[in-house]
């Protein structure tokens, strides 16, 4: 960079910066000396250094996997606009091709080194060996970031969470690790997976009064992989049987992360799960505008809706969503919509699919 003449229009790209502790720290003077110049910072566990970003100079933007409706863009783009257009117009048409991405996406995932391998070569083998060498690259970075945590603590809770989630219950127990853990032991492990973006937290709440953030309970939660190709790749579930499967009742729990993991940018961006008289169990509870909106994840084609037929009958809520392999329509204060089709509705701006 030396030499060069630094104009409105100079641009440096830093990548990786969480590699130097210092780097950040000197974005604030480096701003002030050159405020025309434009920097953009590109880093992994950037979560973990909030307390070095320069207050008042910095841009943050949390990125996320791909969700499914970028995976279908990336692989078939005229499929994508046609989607789209179809929304528009309420006149959808669900394809085998869709059906068949979504299995796709369930075993690929939305990282983006693994989503330009499938694309590119179509080897389900180069995916598992693509998805092991993150896994790896991650327990590696447990010890080098780990900063004054405990990394075999980190590396209990992370390794624990797929046998937790495939539990009926799925609330992650710290007693499941090791039957004299504690969980105060364990929760600056827990907040760490949580910064570095690895996981999901979604909390329990003891009722649904508006906003919800007031009726959390920050004693019980489960805990969510970031990325549904990697949780079923630690599941040690085989992409064929994935791909080759029809009935996915036995995967309930990883039906549930993706669709956590598509709604996190946008609607579940605060994850709560509820319980109507502590019996019937909502998957998720969350606020859309000024509403209080249940969402029910059913994994196949199941047309029971129990827990969303008890919350509706106490509650009635303005609407109420069941994701499922279901087509797209109406059924009361229910709204079934595909579970391929999630990433492509606009949660906000749908009033005629969403008002009654």
């Amino acid at each position: 960079m030396y030499g060069t003449k630094i104009t409105n229009e100079t641009l440096i790209f830093l990548d990786e910066i969480q590699k130097n502790k210092f780097a950040l720290t000197l974005l604030k003077p480096l701003a002030e000396s050159y405020p025309q110049l434009h920097i953009v910072c590109v880093g992994s566990l950037l979560g973990l250094h909030k307390s070095m970003m320069p207050v008042g100079k910095v841009e943050t933007l949390k990125m996320y996997p791909l969700t499914f409706d970028e995976y279908v863009l990336n692989k078939n783009v005229l499929l994508y606009e046609k989607i789209k257009a179809d929304l528009k117009t309420n006149n959808l048409f669900i394809k085998n091709e869709l059906y068949s991405l979504y299995k796709e996406y369930l075993v690929v995932g939305g990282l983006p080194e693994v989503v330009d391998s499938f694309i590119q070569e179509k080897d389900y083998e180069k995916v598992e060996k693509l998805l092991e060498e993150i896994f790896t690259k991650y327990k590696a970075d447990f010890n080098q970031y780990s900063l004054d945590v405990n990394p075999l603590k980190i590396k209990d809770i992370y390794d624990s969470i797929p046998a937790q989630l495939a539990n009926e219950n799925s609330r992650f127990f710290i007693k499941s690790i090791n039957k004299n853990a504690r969980i105060e032991r364990y929760e600056e492990a827990n907040l760490w997976l949580e910064d570095a973006g690895l996981i999901h937290k979604v909390y329990l709440l003891e009722n649904n009064a508006y906003p919800l953030i007031k009726n959390v309970n920050n004693n019980f939660y489960k805990l969510y992989l970031h990325d549904v190709g990697l949780l079923r790749h630690i599941s040690q579930i085989h992409p064929s049987k994935i791909i080759n499967e029809e009935n996915f009742d036995w995967i309930g729990y990883l039906v549930k992360n993706f669709v956590l993991q598509q709604l996190k940018p946008t609607i579940l961006n605060k994850s709560y799960y509820f319980k109507v008289d502590n019996n019937y169990e909502i998957d998720f509870l969350t606020q859309i505008v000024n509403d209080i909106i249940p969402i029910e994840v059913k994994s196949g084609k199941s047309k029971k809706k129990k827990s969303l037929t008890q919350y509706n009958n106490k509650f009635n809520p303005k609407y109420s969503i069941r994701f499922s392999q279901m087509d797209l329509k109406k059924d009361g204060l229910v709204i079934n919509i595909p579970l391929w089709l999630i990433s492509f509705v606009d949660f906000f701006n749908s009033p005629n699919l969403f008002d009654s």
